[in-house]
């Protein structure tokens, strides 16, 4: 199992691996859980994936196993900045607005998205793979400068993330969905590690 980071300029270095993890996302979020986003027969997609989005992919000899994407809390558009700051903003009619008091917009925070898991794998190696996928995200954001990342994840990723080995806490109310789907803010603050000795060996 190991885990690679690209982005646009860099999805043609690693195979089909960035086209198979957007069609992990259709079976995930479109087939199993019925979102109505963007997508294809095979590929799901949306506004924020864009040339500033990193995508973290964890396969198995080129098997995609799960994935998440990075993205600027900096950033703001004409039409969107990051999912949490548009739901805030009323952009995003299908989460409340009220999910955290206030939207980060430092430089030094970022938004991890679209966290995934190939559905047919044995609990155990979806446990393992989403916690890879998850810690080496974390170690990314890290060596970028971030001092915050945030989540829009269901409320129980909480205590999930904390025993990776993640200072992960909510930062915001529990609210529901259209589809009554619980999820609340999750931030993690630099370090990131509860201890050092908890991150993955590379």
């Amino acid at each position: 199992m190991e885990t690679i980071v690209c982005d646009w300029s860099s999805i043609h270095r690693h195979g089909s691996l960035w086209y198979d993890h957007l069609k992990l996302r259709k079976a995930a979020f479109v087939d199993k859980q019925g979102w109505d986003v963007p997508h294809t027969a095979e590929a799901e997609w949306d506004q924020y994936d864009t040339p500033l989005t990193q995508y973290v992919i964890t396969h198995d000899a080129g098997r995609v196993l799960s994935a998440s994407r990075v993205f600027p809390c900096s950033y703001s558009g004409p039409n969107f900045s990051y999912m949490i700051r548009d739901a805030t903003l009323g952009r995003l009619p299908n989460i409340p607005q009220h999910i955290i008091p206030v939207a980060c917009t430092s430089t030094k925070s970022f938004e991890a998205t679209r966290f995934t898991v190939d559905l047919t794998l044995a609990r155990r190696l979806r446990t393992d793979a989403l916690k890879e996928n998850a810690i080496r995200l974390m170690e990314h954001c890290a060596g970028k400068g971030a001092n915050h990342v945030f989540a829009l994840m269901p409320p129980g990723f909480v205590a999930w993330l904390r025993r990776a080995g993640l200072d992960a806490r909510a930062a915001g109310p529990v609210v529901t969905n259209s589809q009554g789907e619980a999820f609340c803010v999750i931030e993690c603050r630099r370090p990131f590690f509860k201890g050092a000795d908890l991150a993955l060996s590379a």
